[in-house]
């Protein structure tokens, strides 16, 4: 369809009024189908005919996985000297439990290198890209091996909301026109876009039905119409990963319906977390979930999944005797019916996670925390495939974040990166780069950019950042790169 906003799918359609329209009501009924125990799974790119196949037997939602006490609960159980509800060392309490005050973190790995922003690639404008994202917010950004590509939602200002998913290389040239979905009603949370090697997987808020999900291959165009995977109006902020056949789906429920939703605030009703398995033509039949792994959610989840199961990060709601929305972990088995849970880390940000070989690796923000005095760190925590933590987490002091800001991370060149946006004057971008145990190599800011949404990626020979400025409706995405270098 071609109209005012956009390419959709390639395919040219007179009346773009009459086809959202139709859209909508194509999938109101899916989500009304969806409920009532029917699916319609898309067929081939060929335009085969559907397969139509029951979800009679999946649970609506089964019960809560079991978990066992465990170090970082609060309560001091067998086996432990103590418990002062956090994972971190340096309070007297370790990292397990054990009275003292921790261990000596490792020295950085000195094959390491540093790393610093590319010379002249700051601040390039991604064409014609506008996203509308509240500050904080997630934008989804992946490297396909010789591109870039993020998921936005845009707004104009005569009222034309869409999805859009747009490639581009590493000086921020578009590459093709692009793929959109036109949005019925407010723009509510970040979309997700994961590349799978030969194409791209979507998944998108539609307030009208709830979770929508897209194929697109590699030159962005739509291997059939989104289907709905998650029929909940109040969906919100769906976190996904690739799985053998399919995907692994988590995501919050916000009974309030908020426009933008306030995290780590108290809420007038609480927000659960769910997780569910779909294949990868978004078909559930059969398929374990959803589950609903935490009912008082404080940030939003993030999911990965490592060897036959997966983590998802979580946290608890604020209190006013406890406001610091304490970060956990999950891992759960790939039946989602048995838990592993972390304890709390600390009370801070929210929290991102991503599969390593044979684990997982967790950053976040601490703040309000007693081990670390005080202070905003930011912190990296290796988990074991099952979901054990592997080490204390390594902390770095003395970066000045928002208090509560995400942080994001991405892999690569034997280490990883975390970026956050300053809290502090002068305002701009943080970026630290790490070894593989976590220990910081170097750090350093780039001012004078007013971060709002952003994500990091990846990019074949350094990092790559996808951002758009704060409280600035309506403008362009930036896209800044970093490599091996020496700061000035």
């Amino acid at each position: 369809m071609k109209s005012a906003s956009g390419t959709h799918g390639g395919r040219e359609v007179g009346d773009a009024g009459r086809a959202r329209g139709d859209r909508f009501v194509l999938l109101v009924l899916s989500a009304v189908c969806w409920a009532a125990g029917c699916y319609a799974a898309h067929g081939a790119s060929d335009g085969g005919a559907a397969d139509w196949s029951t979800d009679a037997d999946a649970p609506v939602d089964a019960a809560p996985p079991p978990r066992l006490p465990h170090c970082g609960d609060g309560r001091v159980d067998e086996g432990e000297g103590c418990d002062d509800g956090t994972r971190l060392d340096g309070d007297g309490c370790d990292w397990l439990c054990r009275v003292g005050w921790g261990e000596s973190p490792p020295e950085p790995d000195p094959t390491v290198p540093p790393y610093a922003p590319t010379p002249g690639a700051r601040d390039a404008e991604v064409s014609d890209v506008r996203p509308f994202a509240a500050a904080g917010a997630r934008i989804p950004v992946v490297w396909t091996g010789t591109e870039l590509a993020v998921a936005v939602y845009e707004s104009s200002v005569d009222g034309d909301r869409r999805l859009r998913v747009q490639r581009f290389d590493v000086s921020g040239r578009p590459a093709g026109d692009g793929w959109s979905w036109e949005v019925v009603g407010l723009i509510l949370s970040s979309p997700e876009l994961l590349w799978t090697g030969d194409g791209f997987a979507v998944f998108f808020v539609d307030p009208a039905v709830g979770i929508l999900f897209v194929r697109l291959d590699a030159a962005g165009v739509e291997l059939g119409e989104p289907v709905v995977v998650v029929p909940e109006p109040e969906a919100r902020e769906p976190s996904a990963a690739e799985v053998g056949g399919g995907f692994v789906l988590a995501w919050a429920a916000d009974p309030a319906g908020d426009s933008v939703p306030r995290w780590c605030q108290i809420p007038a009703e609480p927000r659960a977390i769910r997780v569910r398995v779909v294949r990868e033509d978004g078909s559930s039949a059969g398929l374990p979930g959803p589950v609903t792994i935490e009912e008082d959610a404080g940030w939003p989840p993030d999911v990965a999944a490592s060897g036959d199961g997966f983590a998802v990060t979580l946290s608890r709601n604020r209190t006013t005797e406890d406001p610091a929305c304490p970060v956990r972990v999950v891992r759960l088995d790939g039946a989602l019916g048995e838990a592993t849970d972390s304890g709390t880390l600390s009370g801070g940000g929210p929290a991102e996670v991503h599969a390593t070989a044979g684990g997982y690796v967790v950053s976040w923000l601490v703040a309000g925390d007693a081990a670390t005095r005080g202070r905003d760190d930011w912190c990296l925590a290796l988990f074991s495939g099952d979901g054990d933590l592997v080490r204390s987490p390594l902390c770095k002091p003395g970066l000045s974040a928002e208090p509560a800001s995400a942080i994001r991370l991405a892999a690569g060149d034997r280490g990883y990166a975390l970026v956050g946006r300053s809290g502090i004057f002068p305002l701009g971008l943080i970026f630290l780069r790490t070894d593989l145990s976590g220990a910081a190599v170097n750090a350093f800011s780039v001012g004078d950019v007013t971060l709002g949404g952003f994500g990091v990626t990846w990019a074949g020979d350094g990092f790559a950042v996808a951002y758009t400025l704060d409280s600035a409706w309506g403008r362009p995405l930036y896209l800044a790169r970093f490599g091996i270098g020496s700061l000035p």
